[in-house]
């Protein structure tokens, strides 16, 4: 069991008698400050004869105070009478001869002093009333190194403000400096964040700092929830960037309540925690806070300024990929529709002719038109675009592949090429090109002039429409793709019921401004409950329908595919 050690430096001088009080605490009238800190932590939790106290001494101390009527000029009883009389649960221990700190040496003996009485796991308790004006520092830098090096715990820091005490009462306050050791803490943790994309410590600090005042419902409050509600949020963002979780990136769900979590701090806990805090959110300003796939982007600069690059060049390239994807309305949830947008940059690094595009390929016509629609996007897949991405796509095998292969590149080598195709990619996605990019998934222009609006919650996008299915689908107005999510297989009704909710909430948003059809189709259980909440709030909901086409071929082989005939709308 962590041993709980109270450690306080005795003064020299006369000490007069005063009434220490904290909070609901109040102390008998005692001349030394050990005696009420003593008290009040014995009255806040128990303590064992396993624990301890060191009182450190000077000689001048020792005598003066330590003992019975050290000062000639007034009698009174010593430190070590008043603690005998209060018959601790714990042996208390002197530190003597301890030097008064007048060179350097003497303050580094100090400090070994004090370190050698620490054992591992210790739990500390600091009085600093009497130090020295050097002891402060000691203290803390002696906390910091305990505490990597045996694995302290800080509980207590206190001062008696006998300078502050009401002279008709003669109260005195002990004031708590524990919050200024923990700034320190949150500081390093913040620090390593910056630094290295670390949240490691942030959590450490949250759980240890935060959470035991969230569960105590006299400390709660709406600042310390939100202190929470930040670090929890942060560290699932930087495990998303860490883990490359691109759809949790791109929808930015934990960064908008990162963010609204800072904004509803006004810090009671540490006054200075909110300025700490904006240090290390500026980082992330880049970044939307709606579904946006440049997020990935933004991603990759995060994980390469702190050092996780393998973690960049996967991010930059997915992002690269879902860019485009959804530049020309593909399904960038859907594994075959992302690997035509490699097929065409393929293509694009071989030849400039589209009519090169192997037929065979590609059983499905629309699939290869969509190859080609990229392959022909000439102001994105410029020759110098082709020639990064291929660049691109050898440094991440490089990496992935540690480096076995012809490419011998040096990690310097390695790391530039990273930053080399990271900086082509944000020029380009920062200039012209990139209004091209939809700031949501929900892609399609919508003609503010037309009322009518198709929203097309599917995993087939407009894009890919046949002719005859975008003529017949004209009579709804404008297109609008929302793309249809991928259900969890092991998902229940709860959770099916939430993403009915979430996808009901996006059609409305058009709902409320057009008047709406629906173009309803996917995994059945999901379909059913969107269904039933669109017709119950009066939305027309279709279904595309297609003739089922046999050919045998000449190998003996079957090719399917299937003809657009209508929309069919749903029996209400």
């Amino acid at each position: 069991m962590a041993r709980k050690v109270f450690i306080s430096l005795l003064g020299a001088s006369i000490y007069k008698e005063c009434i220490y009080t904290k909070e609901n605490f109040q102390s008998q009238p005692v001349r030394f400050i050990q005696e009420a800190t003593l008290d009040m932590l014995l009255q806040q939790s128990e303590w064992q004869s396993s624990d301890a106290a060191y009182i450190l001494l000077t000689q001048a101390a020792e005598k003066n105070n330590w003992h019975d009527n050290g000062h000639e000029r007034e009698q009174y009883e010593g430190l070590c009478t008043r603690l005998k009389k209060m018959s601790l649960p714990f042996e208390v221990h002197t530190i003597e001869n301890l030097p008064t700190g007048n060179n350097e040496d003497e303050i580094w003996k100090i400090f070994e002093t004090l370190y050698a009485q620490i054992q591992e796991d210790d739990i500390l308790y600091f009085d600093i009333t009497h130090c020295f004006r050097y002891m402060p520092m000691i203290v803390l830098a002696l906390i910091n190194y305990s505490k990597f090096l045996k694995n302290t715990v800080v509980a207590n820091i206190s001062y008696g403000n006998w300078e502050a005490r009401n002279i008709e009462t003669s109260e005195a306050p002990i004031m708590d400096l524990l919050p200024i050791s923990t700034l320190l803490d949150w500081n390093y943790a913040a620090g390593q964040f910056i630094d290295s994309g670390n949240a490691t410590n942030m959590m450490y600090l949250c759980n240890a700092v935060v959470m035991p005042i969230m569960r105590d419902s006299a400390k709660r409050n709406e600042e310390t929830r939100e202190v929470g509600n930040f670090v929890k949020k942060l560290n699932e963002l930087v495990s998303d960037f860490n883990t490359c979780r691109g759809f949790n990136i791109i929808d930015s769900k934990n960064l908008n309540f990162l963010l609204n979590s800072f904004e509803k701090m006004n810090v009671d806990l540490i006054p200075p925690f909110k300025p700490l805090f904006k240090r290390i959110i500026e980082p992330l300003n880049g970044f939307s806070t709606k579904n946006n796939a440049q997020n990935m982007i933004h991603a990759a600069r995060w994980c390469f300024n702190n050092k996780m690059y393998q973690q960049a060049v996967t991010l930059l390239e997915e992002g690269i990929i879902t860019i485009i994807c959804e530049r020309h309305r593909l399904n960038s949830f859907d594994k075959e529709e992302r690997k035509l947008v490699s097929d065409a940059i393929y293509y694009r690094g071989k030849t400039s002719d589209s009519a090169m595009i192997s037929p065979a390929s590609y059983s499905n016509p629309a699939t290869m038109t969509a190859v080609k629609d990229i392959f022909n996007d000439k102001e994105f897949l410029t020759d110098e675009f082709v020639t990064k991405y291929t660049l691109l796509q050898d440094t991440r095998n490089n990496y992935n592949h540690a480096g076995m292969n012809k490419n011998k590149w040096s990690s310097k080598a390695l790391i530039e090429k990273i930053e080399g195709s990271l900086l082509f990619f944000e020029n380009l996605l920062s200039g012209e090109i990139g209004t091209y990019i939809r700031k949501e998934q929900e892609c399609n222009a919508i003609n503010e002039s037309e009322p009518t609006v198709l929203v097309n919650l599917s995993n087939h996008p407009y894009s890919v429409w046949s002719e005859e299915q975008k003529s017949a689908a004209a009579i709804y107005g404008n297109v609008v793709d929302i793309q249809f999510p991928m259900v969890d297989e092991a998902g229940d009704e709860t959770y099916i019921k939430s993403l009915a909710d979430e996808y009901m909430q996006k059609i409305a948003h058009y709902g409320d401004k057009y008047n709406v059809t629906v173009h309803l189709m996917g995994e059945f259980s999901l379909s059913y409950s969107v269904l039933h909440r669109l017709q119950k709030a009066g939305y027309k909901c279709i279904v595309s329908t297609t003739k089922r086409i046999v050919e045998m071929l000449d190998d003996g082989s079957k090719k399917v595919s299937f003809k657009f005939c209508k929309f069919r709308e749903y029996e209400r």
